[in-house]
C-alpha cells in the first residue's frame, strides 16, 4: 500500500506537468510514510509542486479548492488577455505563487491541508499605497482579555473567517497577476471556458477584483472591511489597541479581539456571543467557531475553567512538533547554564547550520512570547547570535530545547485573583554582556497574572548598577502605563499601577531626586520618571531580590531560585 500511494502521488505530479487531465479525489486518505504510519506534518508551507509530490491527491484537492474559490466562489480574479492591458499595466504585472500548509490545532492534531495562492507584493510600487499597514492584536492585549474573562467568569468563543482577504473588494489601480503553467492547466481542466486565456507559454493573466494574500494592501483592505462590519454592529475599538473592540449589551460587556481572520470573543452572557456569531455569519460566507471553554487560538490551547475562575494557556502541540523537528532527546532542569552570556571561541557554524540555528531560535522566540516566558533570557541572548553563531551557541540552543523537552505540560495560569491593578517587575543584570551592556527584564502582571514578559539587552553602557537600573526602569515604565490605560479604556476602574524595584538607590533617585549625574540623558530620564511618580500615575516600591520575579528574565538562574521564580512567573497563586 505504501508503494501504491507513493506511486499515485508521483503520477499526479507528472500528469500535472504534462498537462494531462486529472481526476479529483475528494476523499483521499492521509499520506502514508515508509513505516506504514500516517506521515508526520510540520507547520512549514511548501510549494504546490513539492506538495503534490509529498501529499498526493489530497494536495491536488486542496489546490483545486483554492483555485475554484478564487475564480468561481469569491469571484476574486478575472482572466484577461495580455493585449488588452495598457503598457503600464503590462509592466506592473506581478508573479503569483501557490503554497500548501498542513494545518493543526494547538494540541497538534492534524486538521487539513490548506492551499493558498499569494501575490508577490515585493514587485508592487509601495508609493502607490502609503497607508497599507494592517494592525493585529498585541499578545499582551489578548492575555489581558483572557485574564478579565477568568476574573469575571466570562464565557468564550473562538471564530475563524475563511478566505478572509477575499471578502474585501480591491481598491485603487488595477493589479494583474500571472498564474504559472501548472496552475493554469488545472484551471483549464476545471473550467474549460478559460482555455482561451492560456498564453503560448502556458501561463495565464488575471485581474484582481478582491484583496489577494501577499499583495501590499490586502491586509489593510480586510482590516477595514472587518472593523466596519463590527462598527455597524455597535462595537467601539480600544484607542490603545484598535484590534480590541467592545460593546455593551444590557449589563454585560462583549469584547472582541481581532488577529487577522481569527477572532476571540468573551462575555458573561452566552446568548450575546451567539448573536455575535450569527451576525458575522450574515456578513461573511465562511464563519467557523462556537461558544466553548476549550479551544485553539493563534496556536495556543486555551482552557477556560469558569468553575475556578481560571484560564489555562499552553502550547503542547507546538512543543511536541518542535521536539520532533529538532530531534531532541535529552532533558535539562533549567534553560541556560551560568555561562549563557559568554560567547566563547568555538568554531563558527557553516551556512546550512546557521540557517537551521536561525529557524530554531525564531521558533523558540514564538513560543517564549506566548506561554514560556521562563526561556526569555536564553532566547533573547540567542537572537543576538543568529548571524554569527558558533558551536557553543548551538549547545546553548540545544539546552533550551532539552529544557522544554523535560518540562512538557507547561501551562500559563491566568486567574485574576487580586484587585484591578497593573504591576510591573523591573530588574537589570548589570554588565551581563561582553560589550559591557546590561540586560533588562520586565514583567507585567494584571490582577496578579502574568500577561507579558520581556528580556532585552540595553542599548547603552552603564557605569554602575544604579545607573543600569535607572535605564531599565525608565525604559519600561511606559509599558506599565500603557497596560493600565488600556484597561481603563476597557471600562475597568484601576488602582494606581505599581512598579517593583530591588535597587533602593535607584528608587531614591526617582522618588526624592538628588544624584550627581553628569550625563544629560540620564538626568532627563530621572526627572521624567520622578514627574510621573509625583503626578500619581504610578508608584515605585522596593522588593527584595529574593522576591523579584523579573530576576529570572535577566540572568541564567539555577536550582531552587529558578524553580521558585518560575512558579511565581507562571501562576498567580
Amino acid at each position: 500500500s505504501t508503494r501504491k500511494e507513493s506511486s499515485a502521488a508521483s503520477d499526479v505530479y507528472k500528469r500535472q506537468v504534462n498537462h494531462v487531465s486529472l481526476q479529483r479525489s475528494k476523499n483521499a486518505s492521509l499520506p502514508i510514510n515508509d513505516e506504514g504510519d500516517q506521515a508526520t506534518y510540520h507547520s512549514f508551507h511548501v510549494s504546490g509542486r513539492k506538495g503534490l509530490q509529498q501529499y498526493g491527491t489530497r494536495a491536488y484537492a486542496a489546490i483545486v479548492k483554492e483555485l475554484t474559490q478564487l475564480y468561481h466562489v469569491k469571484e476574486a480574479v478575472t482572466p484577461v488577455f495580455r493585449e488588452d492591458l495598457t503598457p503600464a499595466e503590462a509592466k506592473a504585472v506581478i508573479r503569483s505563487s501557490l503554497f500548501l500548509n498542513p494545518k493543526h490545532d494547538a494540541m497538534g492534531t492534524f486538521e487539513k491541508i490548506k492551499a493558498r495562492l499569494v501575490g508577490n507584493g515585493k514587485q508592487q510600487d509601495r508609493d502607490l499605497w502609503p497607508d497599507r499597514s494592517s494592525p493585529t492584536a498585541m499578545l499582551e492585549s489578548i492575555m489581558a482579555v483572557l485574564t478579565v474573562a477568568a476574573k469575571e467568569g466570562r464565557k468564550t468563543a473562538d471564530l475563524d473567517i475563511g478566505s478572509a482577504y477575499l471578502e474585501a473588494e480591491w481598491k485603487g489601480d488595477p493589479v494583474h497577476i500571472v498564474v504559472e503553467k501548472m496552475l493554469a492547466t488545472i484551471y483549464t481542466h476545471e473550467f474549460p471556458e478559460l482555455k482561451k486565456y492560456q498564453q503560448e507559454d502556458g501561463t495565464m493573466l488575471m485581474r484582481l477584483d478582491k484583496a489577494l494574500y501577499g499583495t501590499l494592501i490586502a491586509g489593510r483592505l480586510w482590516f477595514d472591511k472587518l472593523t466596519k462590519v463590527l462598527a455597524d454592529m455597535g462595537f467601539t475599538p480600544n484607542p490603545l489597541d484598535p484590534c480590541v473592540l467592545n460593546k455593551t449589551v444590557g449589563e454585560n460587556q462583549l469584547t472582541v479581539v481581532v488577529f487577522v481572520d481569527d477572532i476571540l470573543a468573551t462575555c458573561k452572557d452566552e446568548s450575546t456571543l451567539e448573536q455575535l456569531i450569527d451576525g458575522l455569519k450574515g456578513k461573511f460566507a465562511e464563519v467557523k467557531g462556537c461558544v466553548r471553554d476549550d479551544f485553539s487560538y493563534l496556536g495556543m490551547h486555551v482552557n477556560n475553567n469558569r468553575d475556578e475562575n481560571m484560564v489555562q494557556v499552553s502550547m503542547e502541540g507546538y512543543e511536541d512538533e518542535l521536539m520532533r523537528y529538532a530531534s531532541v532527546t535529552g532533558v535539562r532542569s533549567t534553560p541556560a547554564a551560568a555561562n549563557l552570556f559568554e560567547p566563547g571561541a568555538t568554531a563558527p557554524l557553516c551556512e546550512s547550520e546557521l540557517a537551521h540555528f536561525h529557524t530554531l531560535v525564531a521558533k523558540l522566540l514564538y513560543l517564549g512570547c506566548r506561554t514560556r516566558p521562563q526561556i526569555a533570557t536564553a532566547v533573547s541572548y540567542l537572537t543576538t547570535r543568529v548571524t554569527c553563531a558558533n558551536e557553543g551557541d548551538m549547545h546553548k540552543l540545544n539546552r533550551v530545547l532539552m529544557y522544554i523537552n523535560g518540562t512538557k505540560g507547561n501551562t500559563l495560569y491566568l486567574r485574576g485573583a487580586s484587585e484591578w491593578r497593573v504591576e510591573g517587575y523591573v530588574d537589570v543584570g548589570f554588565g551581563s554582556h561582553q560589550d559591557g551592556k546590561s540586560h533588562t527584564g520586565v514583567l507585567h502582571k494584571l490582577c496578579g497574572s502574568t500577561v507579558a514578559a520581556k528580556s532585552k539587552k540595553q542599548k547603552m553602557v552603564s557605569k554602575d548598577s544604579t545607573e543600569g537600573e535607572l535605564v531599565g526602569l525608565t525604559d519600561r515604565v511606559d509599558g506599565v502605563l500603557r497596560l493600565d490605560e488600556f484597561m481603563q479604556f476597557q471600562g475597568h476602574k484601576m488602582e494606581v499601577p505599581v512598579i517593583y524595584q530591588d535597587n533602593q538607590s535607584t528608587i531614591t533617585l526617582v522618588t526624592k531626586g538628588g544624584g550627581k549625574y553628569r550625563n544629560v540623558h540620564l538626568r532627563v530620564r530621572q526627572c521624567r520618571l520622578r514627574e510621573i511618580i509625583e503626578s500619581g500615575k504610578v508608584r515605585v516600591t522596593y522588593l527584595c531580590t529574593g522576591n523579584m520575579i523579573a530576576d529570572i528574565l535577566t540572568k541564567p538562574l539555577q536550582g531552587m531560585m529558578f524553580t521558585a521564580l518560575e512558579k511565581k512567573l507562571l501562576d498567580a497563586r
